[in-house]
Protein backbone atom coordinates (compact mmCIF):
# COMPACT_ATOMS: atom_id res chain seq x y z
CA UNK A 1 0.00 0.00 0.00
CA UNK A 2 1.29 3.80 -1.07
CA UNK A 3 1.44 6.62 1.48
CA UNK A 4 0.50 6.81 5.08
CA UNK A 5 -1.05 4.07 6.81
CA UNK A 6 -4.46 4.53 7.95
CA UNK A 7 -5.20 5.18 11.93
CA UNK A 8 -7.34 2.96 13.44
CA UNK A 9 -10.80 3.93 13.59
CA UNK A 10 -10.13 4.17 17.62
CA UNK A 11 -7.28 5.97 16.93
CA UNK A 12 -9.28 8.29 14.73
CA UNK A 13 -12.39 8.67 17.44
CA UNK A 14 -9.98 9.79 20.43
CA UNK A 15 -8.66 12.21 18.92
CA UNK A 16 -12.04 13.55 17.99
CA UNK A 17 -13.09 14.43 14.71
CA UNK A 18 -12.21 18.62 13.69
CA UNK A 19 -12.49 18.32 9.93
CA UNK A 20 -15.99 16.86 10.36
CA UNK A 21 -15.34 14.38 7.65
CA UNK A 22 -17.64 10.79 8.15
CA UNK A 23 -14.73 8.20 10.53
CA UNK A 24 -15.51 4.89 8.96
CA UNK A 25 -16.32 2.01 11.44
CA UNK A 26 -13.63 -0.30 13.12
CA UNK A 27 -12.78 -3.62 11.00
CA UNK A 28 -13.42 -5.60 14.20
CA UNK A 29 -17.21 -4.41 14.14
CA UNK A 30 -17.31 -4.84 10.54
CA UNK A 31 -19.19 -8.19 9.47
CA UNK A 32 -16.86 -10.31 7.42
CA UNK A 33 -17.22 -10.77 3.76
CA UNK A 34 -19.98 -7.68 3.79
CA UNK A 35 -22.75 -10.11 5.18
CA UNK A 36 -24.40 -11.67 8.12
CA UNK A 37 -24.78 -15.24 9.11
CA UNK A 38 -27.98 -16.63 7.32
CA UNK A 39 -31.45 -16.42 9.37
CA UNK A 40 -32.01 -19.96 9.06
CA UNK A 41 -28.93 -20.87 11.53
CA UNK A 42 -30.17 -20.93 14.90
CA UNK A 43 -28.02 -19.30 17.79
CA UNK A 44 -25.45 -21.97 18.24
CA UNK A 45 -24.69 -22.61 14.20
CA UNK A 46 -24.42 -18.27 14.68
CA UNK A 47 -21.44 -18.43 17.42
CA UNK A 48 -19.55 -21.14 15.04
CA UNK A 49 -20.18 -18.73 12.07
CA UNK A 50 -19.45 -15.67 14.57
CA UNK A 51 -16.28 -17.43 15.97
CA UNK A 52 -14.78 -18.70 12.58
CA UNK A 53 -15.98 -16.11 9.58
CA UNK A 54 -13.49 -13.70 10.45
CA UNK A 55 -10.32 -15.36 10.50
CA UNK A 56 -11.24 -17.30 7.22
CA UNK A 57 -12.30 -13.96 5.92
CA UNK A 58 -8.79 -12.39 6.97
CA UNK A 59 -7.19 -15.24 5.14
CA UNK A 60 -9.26 -14.86 2.28
CA UNK A 61 -10.45 -18.34 2.36
CA UNK A 62 -13.48 -17.32 2.58
CA UNK A 63 -15.84 -15.61 -0.30
CA UNK A 64 -19.58 -14.37 -0.28
CA UNK A 65 -20.46 -17.48 -3.24
CA UNK A 66 -19.47 -19.84 0.08
CA UNK A 67 -21.69 -18.54 2.17
CA UNK A 68 -24.27 -21.10 2.02
CA UNK A 69 -21.76 -23.83 2.18
CA UNK A 70 -19.95 -22.38 5.19
CA UNK A 71 -23.66 -21.79 6.63
CA UNK A 72 -24.26 -25.82 6.61
CA UNK A 73 -20.41 -26.36 7.85
CA UNK A 74 -21.51 -24.17 11.07
CA UNK A 75 -24.28 -25.90 11.56
CA UNK A 76 -23.05 -29.25 11.31
CA UNK A 77 -20.58 -28.11 13.74
CA UNK A 78 -23.11 -27.18 16.10
CA UNK A 79 -24.53 -30.03 15.90
CA UNK A 80 -21.57 -32.15 16.24
CA UNK A 81 -21.24 -30.22 19.52
CA UNK A 82 -24.32 -30.93 20.70
CA UNK A 83 -24.28 -35.14 20.36
CA UNK A 84 -20.83 -34.96 21.70
CA UNK A 85 -22.34 -33.52 25.27
CA UNK A 86 -25.12 -36.16 24.65
CA UNK A 87 -23.12 -38.62 24.07
CA UNK A 88 -21.58 -37.99 27.39
CA UNK A 89 -23.63 -38.46 30.50
CA UNK A 90 -23.77 -39.71 34.32
CA UNK A 91 -20.42 -37.64 34.69
CA UNK A 92 -18.53 -39.91 32.41
CA UNK A 93 -16.06 -38.54 30.56
CA UNK A 94 -17.65 -40.08 27.19
CA UNK A 95 -20.08 -43.06 27.25
CA UNK A 96 -19.41 -44.83 23.76
CA UNK A 97 -21.66 -47.69 25.29
CA UNK A 98 -24.16 -48.50 27.78
CA UNK A 99 -25.30 -51.43 29.26
CA UNK A 100 -29.28 -52.85 29.00
CA UNK A 101 -30.78 -55.91 30.31
CA UNK A 102 -33.09 -57.81 28.66
CA UNK A 103 -34.73 -61.39 29.21
CA UNK A 104 -31.27 -62.89 27.59
CA UNK A 105 -29.20 -61.08 29.69
CA UNK A 106 -27.08 -57.87 30.61
CA UNK A 107 -25.73 -56.55 27.08
CA UNK A 108 -23.25 -53.85 25.88
CA UNK A 109 -25.43 -51.44 23.57
CA UNK A 110 -23.21 -48.36 21.40
CA UNK A 111 -25.12 -44.86 22.14
CA UNK A 112 -27.14 -43.77 19.16
CA UNK A 113 -25.76 -40.34 19.82
CA UNK A 114 -22.53 -41.40 19.44
CA UNK A 115 -23.74 -42.50 15.73
CA UNK A 116 -24.67 -39.23 15.00
CA UNK A 117 -21.36 -37.79 16.05
CA UNK A 118 -19.32 -40.50 13.97
CA UNK A 119 -21.60 -39.12 10.87
CA UNK A 120 -21.48 -35.66 11.68
CA UNK A 121 -17.30 -36.09 12.49
CA UNK A 122 -17.87 -37.45 8.70
CA UNK A 123 -19.40 -34.43 6.96
CA UNK A 124 -17.19 -32.03 9.10
CA UNK A 125 -13.70 -33.71 7.57
CA UNK A 126 -15.73 -33.10 3.92
CA UNK A 127 -16.06 -29.33 4.69
CA UNK A 128 -13.27 -28.52 6.46
CA UNK A 129 -11.60 -29.92 3.36
CA UNK A 130 -13.38 -27.38 0.88
CA UNK A 131 -12.81 -24.70 3.48
CA UNK A 132 -8.88 -25.07 4.68
CA UNK A 133 -9.66 -25.80 8.09
CA UNK A 134 -7.18 -28.48 8.46
CA UNK A 135 -3.09 -28.19 7.67
CA UNK A 136 -3.27 -30.39 4.58
CA UNK A 137 -6.18 -28.55 2.97
CA UNK A 138 -4.46 -25.42 3.90
CA UNK A 139 -1.80 -26.06 2.47
CA UNK A 140 -2.96 -27.36 -0.89
CA UNK A 141 -4.73 -23.63 -1.38
CA UNK A 142 -1.63 -22.02 -0.67
CA UNK A 143 0.67 -23.90 -3.08
CA UNK A 144 -2.71 -23.49 -5.72
CA UNK A 145 -2.82 -19.62 -4.89
CA UNK A 146 1.10 -19.56 -5.39
CA UNK A 147 0.70 -21.73 -8.99
CA UNK A 148 -1.66 -18.65 -10.28
CA UNK A 149 1.45 -16.27 -9.63
CA UNK A 150 0.26 -12.49 -8.22
CA UNK A 151 -3.28 -11.76 -8.12
CA UNK A 152 -4.39 -14.40 -10.16
CA UNK A 153 -1.69 -14.14 -13.26
CA UNK A 154 0.06 -17.61 -14.86
CA UNK A 155 3.05 -18.05 -14.00
CA UNK A 156 5.42 -17.04 -17.74
CA UNK A 157 7.05 -20.29 -17.72
CA UNK A 158 8.39 -22.73 -15.67
CA UNK A 159 12.05 -23.04 -14.13
CA UNK A 160 12.72 -26.03 -16.86
CA UNK A 161 10.79 -24.42 -19.86
CA UNK A 162 11.57 -20.81 -20.72
CA UNK A 163 8.13 -18.14 -21.19
CA UNK A 164 7.37 -17.73 -24.83
CA UNK A 165 8.86 -14.27 -24.76
CA UNK A 166 12.30 -15.81 -23.56
CA UNK A 167 12.24 -15.16 -20.36
CA UNK A 168 11.94 -17.54 -17.00
CA UNK A 169 9.73 -17.24 -14.12
CA UNK A 170 11.67 -16.59 -11.07
CA UNK A 171 10.84 -18.77 -8.50
CA UNK A 172 12.55 -16.89 -5.80
CA UNK A 173 10.04 -14.07 -5.73
CA UNK A 174 7.90 -15.72 -3.01
CA UNK A 175 8.54 -18.28 0.09
CA UNK A 176 5.57 -20.14 -1.45
CA UNK A 177 7.12 -20.68 -5.39
CA UNK A 178 10.11 -22.08 -4.44
CA UNK A 179 7.78 -25.23 -3.23
CA UNK A 180 6.94 -25.33 -6.93
CA UNK A 181 10.00 -26.09 -8.56
CA UNK A 182 13.68 -25.92 -8.50
CA UNK A 183 15.77 -23.04 -8.16
CA UNK A 184 19.01 -21.77 -10.37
Amino acid sequence: MRGRKPEPAEVKAAKGNPGKRRVGAAPDTLDPLGLKPPRELDAAGRAMWEAMAPELDRNKFLRATDRQAFARYCDTLARYWEAASRTRRGGKKTAVVYETESAHGKMLRINPWFHVQERLSRRLTELEDRFGLNPMARQQILMRLASAGPQGQLPLGTPEEPAADGQQADARQSPIGILGGSVH
